[in-house]
């Protein structure tokens, strides 16, 4: 009753599984049967009835059929085939070996009992059945190995089964042969143990608790006691036939018994070897099978089996970490149904071809839908496993190389576009423009826009590099609104770029777009703080028969030099002469770059003269060049190359150092000649150095001549860029003691506020005002207002090209003070400006009878004359 009470309280555990729960309710019903039982015996004695069968039978051989199943409820069914087929094996050896023993022991003994009812009979039959059905169980139990959580008390409950099986088989003969139970005890000590181990099971349940069957199928160890139950009963069933054999035994039958006995040992001997054996590689199994399915969860790829019309038959678990799919999933699905559309079909026809190659492994790539809906570009290495028949199918072992593919792609991207402006690079554009001239369709004009911006190092100069390259990026943003959308924009490198325009209806549009693009790169950009005019310099060069992308960018580059010598801001046509123009070009600026080395320059002085005591004042330093083979060459017929080719500044540091040194041997030769000044032309590029400065102190410093007999000279244009900086150097300038002077003044846009401001001793009047004075009224009236604004700002005033006598008596109307040019002397070698400015100025120029008709032909002969 006790067990029972236990049992049924096992079976409200709410955390249990439900068969368990189902189980202990029979097994708690079975073994209140039992108490029950009793209790009608009890009942039916003090009312006086007579023994027999009754109810309390009927209720307590109900312990059976309960038992039985509560016991076989408790244990699954077996998982293969093999293992049912095996396990019915050794039950039924265990059931057939205990049925001889009650059938020898109790059945057939009580069915030749004389004096018993067929009631009787079947009540006193029903339990040694019912004992073989727990025998039964309890064997499949106990051989099964069941799930953990319930092996130690199935293992009790089989147990206790047992015992009333060896209970049972040692009452049945009792009353037949020692007449009673009180002469043997052994069966009611077997019968008491069951309760107790039934007490002992469904205790240890509740402290063990359940938990549901491992979802993965693992090898169990092998329990050798159990294990060799069916061995020892059939080593039960021989000694029964020994017993039985017993009252008819002989020598030839104890020899067969013996025989067949050695024959079934040595086999069960064989058995137990062949199972350890087979036990131990099913362990090595595991272990192998264990191993390879934890590399296949873990693994970074996905293992999955298709079949030929691609239906995925197996995923491996690995997928839900790869590719967020759950493997349940995806099994039965078709894999095209997740690849991109693009894809499918070449993805169709692989494994296609893979299917019709049995054995052989191939790659593909395509992009695969993950379970959050976006594409990954995958990796599939396919094994053809068609014919093999444990696979049957196509193996696909794919890996996610997203990064992989954007990495390339980033990396293409690299080659074939500038990082910075996302156009086209050189690479890139080089190959499209050949494309284009290969092309058979082509129709209408095709050409090539060459463009270089005119004042990118200014910015960079200024501004940094950082701004430089927001420039770019703004730059790169106007040209593709300036052309349309199929044209090829490129940036060739540094500030270069270029465009590629194709099938247009005339030349005529070629220029459209050239004037539109220029428009573009004149308005301001706006960079940081503060605004600049960019411009570019662009060259055309039109596709004709025979043409390479090599020879038009050739040409357009040609195009675009001549466009920036012309002036900058504009745009010009490739000539067939430009490529002499450009060779001459190439020569000369490398013979430039040996006359540096060679010292091929040569300083020419030009008087300058005052005007009111008609003596020379200064001479200004003029560069020529003695060239090898063209002679003596003016600045401007290499003063352009130099500035291209970065030469401007040691040109200029050398004719800075070699005019204060002249000047400083004249005052050494010729002390009267300590009043004169030179007057130095100073390059921008040169005045913007960092170190120009200090260059000049230190050529002060060489020559040791008065800081206040120099002129350094800056064109209007020069000084007015950066005029923060520029105010900077000037003030530097001027705490050497030097002078500056503004040359051309006029044709600049020099601010008036920025010219009070600055640190300067001389504007010179530049040589055109001088020419139109004698031709135009406003000429004059220009001429004189720089006069008067020089003497406003107490500045002097130097007229520059003075060519005419003519032009003498308006300077001094203007009280212009002093003057050079032709009319008194051309630039002179420094013996000669020696010996001119010691010799004095002919008195007949300022003071001629009469200045109306007399033209600058005769003073000129004149000058050179008193020059020679």
């Amino acid at each position: 009753a006790v067990a029972a009470v236990a049992a049924l309280a096992t079976s409200r555990m709410r955390d249990f599984a439900p068969r368990f729960r189902r189980a202990w309710l029979l097994a708690g019903l079975a073994f209140s049967c039992y108490p029950l039982g009793a209790g009608f015996e009890v009942a039916a004695s003090v009312a006086g009835r007579a023994p027999g069968p009754d109810w309390s039978d009927a209720v307590t051989l109900a312990f059976y059929p309960l038992f039985f199943a509560g016991l076989t409820s408790l244990s699954s069914a077996p998982r293969t085939r093999y293992e049912s087929a095996r396990l019915g094996l050794d039950v039924g050896m265990i059931v057939l070996t205990g049925a001889s023993f009650l059938w020898h022991g109790v059945i057939a003994p009580i069915l030749t009992t004389p004096g018993t009812s067929d009631l009787e009979t079947l009540v006193r039959i029903a339990q040694p059945v019912g004992n073989l059905g727990l025998l039964f169980a309890s064997s499949s139990a106990l051989l099964h190995r069941p799930n953990p959580s319930s092996r130690r008390p199935l293992g009790l409950l089989a147990i206790s089964g047992l015992l009333l099986f060896v209970s049972d088989l040692l009452f049945g003969p009792a009353p037949l042969r020692q007449g009673g139970v009180e002469a043997n005890p052994w069966p009611e000590v077997a019968a008491s143990g069951a309760p107790l181990l039934w007490l002992l099971a469904a205790q240890w349940q509740r402290f063990q608790g359940s938990e549901p069957a491992p979802a993965q199928r693992r090898h169990e160890p092998h329990y050798a006691g159990v294990g060799m139950l069916p061995s020892l009963a059939l080593a039960a069933g021989f000694a029964m036939l020994v017993h039985v054999a017993a009252p008819h035994w002989s020598l030839e039958l104890g020899v067969e018994i013996a025989t067949l006995f050695l024959i079934t040992a040595v086999v069960i001997v064989r058995q137990v070897l062949a199972v350890r054996e087979t036990e131990h590689l099913l362990a090595e199994r595991a272990v192998r099978e264990a191993r390879f399915r934890s590399m296949v969860q873990h693994s970074s790829d996905v293992i999955a089996i298709v079949d030929r019309r691609g239906t995925l038959r197996f995923v491996s678990p690995s997928v839900s970490r790869v590719f967020r799919w759950q493997p349940d999933a995806l099994v039965g699905t078709n894999l095209f149904a997740l690849l991109h559309p693009d894809d499918v079909a070449s993805a169709r026809a692989f494994l296609r071809t893979m299917a019709q190659q049995p054995g052989e492994t191939d790659a593909f790539t395509c992009r695969l839908r993950d379970g959050d809906g976006a594409w990954r570009h995958v990796e599939s290495a396919c094994t053809s496993l068609i014919e093999d028949p444990t696979v049957e199918g196509l193996v696909l072992n794919t890996r996610d190389v997203s990064d992989r593919a954007r990495l390339e792609a980033e990396l293409t991207r690299r080659a074939f576009n500038d990082p910075l402006t996302g156009l086209a690079n050189r690479s890139r554009f080089h190959a499209m423009t050949e494309q284009a001239l290969r092309r058979n369709t082509r129709t209408g004009v095709t050409a090539l826009l060459y463009l270089d911006l005119d004042n990118f190092k200014t910015v960079n100069d200024t501004l940094g590099h950082q701004h430089g390259d927001h420039l770019l990026v703004e730059v790169a943003a106007r040209l593709l609104n300036a052309t349309r959308g199929c044209d090829t924009v490129s940036r060739l490198g540094g500030d270069e770029f270029a465009v590629l325009l194709e099938d247009l209806r005339d030349r005529d549009d070629v220029t459209v777009v050239a004037d539109r693009i220029a428009g573009a790169m004149a308005r301001p950009f706006h960079l940081g703080p503060a605004e600049f005019l960019v411009g570019a310099s662009i060259g055309i060069a039109f596709e004709h028969d025979g043409l390479s992308a090599d020879d038009l960018l050739r040409d357009a580059d040609v195009a675009m030099y001549v466009a920036k010598r012309q002036g900058k801001g504009r745009w010009a046509v490739f000539q067939p002469e430009m490529h002499r123009q450009l060779r001459d070009t190439v020569q000369l600026e490398a013979d430039l770059r040996g006359a540096v080395e060679r010292d091929e320059f040569l300083l020419l002085f030009q008087p300058v003269v005052n005007l009111v005591t008609r003596r020379v004042v200064g001479g200004e330093a003029l560069l020529r060049w003695r060239h090898p083979t063209r002679g003596l060459l003016l600045p401007e017929a290499f003063i352009g190359v130099a500035r291209d080719a970065g030469l401007l500044e040691p040109i200029g540091r050398s004719v800075l150092l070699r005019a204060t040194d002249q000047l400083a041997r004249w005052r050494r030769e010729h002390p009267e000649m300590a009043g004169i000044s030179v007057a130095v032309n100073i390059g921008g590029r040169h005045f913007q150095s960092q170190w120009f400065v200090q260059e000049v102190a230190a050529a002060l410093a060489a020559s040791r001549i008065p800081p206040e007999r120099l002129v350094l000279e800056i064109t209007e244009d020069d000084i007015m860029r950066d005029t923060t900086a520029t105010l900077e150097r000037l003030t530097a300038l001027k705490a050497l003691g030097l002078r500056v002077a503004i040359d051309d003044f006029g044709t600049g846009y020099s601010s008036l506020a920025y010219l009070q401001r600055f640190p300067v001793d001389i504007l010179k009047i530049d040589k055109s005002f001088i020419d139109q004075m004698t031709f135009e009224d406003h000429g004059q009236a220009l001429a004189r207002m720089i006069v008067a604004l020089g003497q406003t700002l107490g500045m002097r005033t130097v007229a520059e090209g003075v060519e005419q006598p003519a032009h003498l008596g308006m300077l001094r109307d203007m009280d212009c003070q002093y003057a050079q040019g032709y009319l008194f002397a051309p630039p002179l070698p420094p013996e000669a400006f020696a010996r001119y400015a010691l010799a004095g100025l002919n008195d007949d120029l300022f003071d001629p009878p009469s200045f109306a008709g007399v033209t600058a032909g005769p003073a000129l002969r004149v000058v050179h004359g008193a020059a020679a």
